[in-house]
Parts: C-alpha cells; structure tokens; sequence
C-alpha cells in the first residue's frame, strides 16, 4: 500500500508538470508572432548601437548626474555632440529614466524576501487579474512571470518579520486566485544590480 502511494504521488506530481508546461507552451505558440514582432525591432536597435554609445550608456549607468561635458571628455565627444548622442539614446528607448539608487538598509528595510507564488490557474483572465492587482501593491518591488513550478516571482522588502507578516497576510495572499505562496528570506546579498555587463 506504501509502495502504490508512492507512485499515485509521483505519477499526480508528473501529470501536474507535464499540465504546467503545456500550459506554457500552448501561451508560447499562440503568443510567438506577437514575441517576434516585439523582439526584432528591439534587436535592431541594440545591433545599430556604437562603441561610442555603449561608453555613454555605461558612464549613465554608473553615474546619471554627470553632465554631458564631463562623459563627453571621457567618450572622445565635444559636449553638444555627447548631448545629442544622448537624446537620440533616449528616443530609441534604451535610456527609460533617470533615477536615484537608494540604500533599503538605511531606510530601515533591513529584510528581502523572494515569493513565489502559484495561481489557480493560468488563463488569460486570471493571468491579468493578478499583475493588474500587483502592480497597484507598492509593497510589492518586482514582479516577473515565470518558467518553472511556481507563476509568479515578488521582491518584498520589509523592517522585520512582523512587518512581513501584515504584508504576506494583506497584500500578497489578497492578491487575486492565488493558491500557493512560498516565501525565501535573503541572508546576504552578496552583488548588487549595478547595471547591465558589456557597456
């Protein structure tokens, strides 16, 4: 009796993963000429980028408040041709904004917590329901979809337990047709995002 339990679970957890995947799957085929539309002007975009460019956009990421003139005498650029090298990166979107990195710790967000989440179901209503619902939770930092068991990754930043408690309670478990949630606590972050490689 032990040994046929055994395999009802594993034939129910495989039945579950070969559902999960399909579901996926069929999204991709009836969303692949939408992906490829969307995919290839952005590759042509990133293709048609100079070295020049790509030395501007790496002095940006690292330091936004310098001025033209100052990334200018580092690129080989007069001030006006780096500011209008500038502007054209903007245009093309590859410079969305511009922001301050502040420190979470500082602040008091001494806890980061990564959530998986798994919804009822996968459908396109249900799918939409949740990220509309997620992007109004300001609690709520990131939020990819995901390959894999669970729909859903959130980036959670929190004072301490308690305060993650009342955000796991109210607002990550409130959000709509979730079924599971499994929460990872941060112990060290050992490299911070400082921008993309190879600028």
């Amino acid at each position: 009796m032990r040994m046929r339990l055994s395999l009802d679970q594993q034939q129910k957890g495989n039945t579950l993963f070969y559902l999960r995947n399909y579901t996926f799957s069929t999204w991709l085929n009836d969303n692949f000429q939408d992906i490829i539309r969307k995919t290839i002007p952005e590759l042509i975009k990133i293709m048609s980028i100079s070295d020049i460019d790509r030395k501007i956009l790496h002095e940006l990421q690292m330091n936004c408040r310098q001025s033209s003139a100052v990334i200018g005498e580092k690129v080989g650029l007069s001030p006006s041709a780096c500011h209008r090298r500038i502007g054209l990166l903007e245009d093309k979107g590859l410079i969305e904004r511009y922001a301050a990195r502040l420190n979470g710790q500082k602040l008091g967000f001494a806890m980061t917590f990564y959530v998986e989440v798994t919804l009822e179901g996968q459908s396109e209503a249900i799918l939409s329901a949740f990220e509309k619902a997620a992007l109004s939770r300001p609690e709520v930092l990131e939020c990819h979809l995901m390959t894999g068991q669970a729909d859903y990754l959130i980036k959670v930043a929190a004072p301490d337990t308690s305060d993650y408690e009342r955000i796991y309670r109210r607002t990550i478990a409130a959000l709509p047709h979730v079924s599971r949630i499994q929460s990872s606590l941060v112990m060290k972050t050992v490299k911070r995002w400082a921008g993309y490689p190879a600028l």
